[in-house]
């Protein structure tokens, strides 16, 4: 199993076990276009700012090995920015 692979079954479970239903999650970057990379890019699109921070430090503690690059845009942000589109980030269902 593929590091990028093992680190999007690790974030679901992750995601599942805090419940994060507010936010939406997009992998982008270099990991999911190539074997060589140096981190992991994570989309986070949220509404609640003080619950973003909770969420991102909680992200940087789990799963610091896998070098997480977290961008974070509310939803209104990344409508009028398109970038999801854009970078051809990938949904994290």
């Amino acid at each position: 199993m593929g590091k990028v692979v093992l680190f999007e079954k690790k974030f679901l479970e992750f995601l599942h076990k805090i419940n994060c239903t507010d936010f939406e999650f997009y992998l982008f970057g270099s990991s999911l276009k190539r074997k060589n990379y140096h981190d992991i890019d994570i989309l986070i699109i949220y509404n609640n700012c003080e619950v973003l921070k909770k969420v991102k430090a909680k992200i940087n503690l789990e799963f610091a090995s896998f070098f997480p690059h977290l961008i974070c845009l509310t939803f209104n942000e990344e409508k009028e920015l398109q970038f999801i589109k854009m970078v051809g980030a990938k949904k994290l269902k």
